[in-house]
């Protein structure tokens, strides 16, 4: 290895060589250092031990906010996560919903998709539930699946519920059957 020509040098007189600070302020450092020192013989550390405390309070400061960021950005992933997961779960379970009947369903407003028949009696019976996509659509899914996704997330889930018919011992239409499939 080659010596430099400055090696022998101390490092105030490095960067004076190199031009990268003046006297002047070699001085006031120097005068500095040699201050703080007098100070430590003498006891008079206050000085640095506020320096030192306030350090220390603004590194715990900065530990604390690194952290909550951290967190923040680890909730947001997870977050990320389990909706790329519904909407995988959506696209996989969709049915094709297509037909001329028109089955109705409350979210905020009264809404409708067109089925089939027989996709319009599952429906009706809560064996097939109704998603609302990424998209705004809504979609068809068996109902095991739509419960999963209400599991996980925020999304619109709408199960029809299976009602049970109590029959009135004094309702002169009781022998009379209704259908499920009445629409009215």
């Amino acid at each position: 290895m080659a010596k430099s020509k400055n090696s022998g040098l101390s490092l105030k007189d490095q960067l004076l060589s190199a031009g990268l600070t003046d006297t002047k302020k070699a001085k006031a450092a120097e005068r500095a250092l040699k201050q703080q020192k007098q100070k430590q013989r003498r006891g008079d550390t206050n000085e640095i031990d506020e320096l030192r405390a306030q350090t220390e309070a603004a590194r715990v400061a900065k530990a604390e906010e690194d952290l909550a960021r951290n967190q923040a950005l680890i909730e947001a992933q997870r977050a990320r996560e389990i909706t790329a997961q519904i909407n995988q779960m959506i696209k996989d379970a969709a049915l094709k919903a297509t037909g001329e009947i028109k089955y109705q369903f409350v979210h905020g407003t009264i809404k409708a998709i067109y089925v089939d028949q027989e996709s319009w009696n599952h429906l009706a019976g809560g064996r097939l539930a109704i998603v609302q996509a990424e998209d705004e659509s809504y979609k068809v899914l068996p109902t095991k699946v739509a419960q999963k996704i209400a599991e996980r997330g925020d999304v619109f889930v709408f199960i029809a519920e299976k009602t049970v018919q109590s029959v009135d011992e004094d309702d002169p239409y009781a022998a009379y059957a209704i259908p499920d499939d009445l629409m009215w």
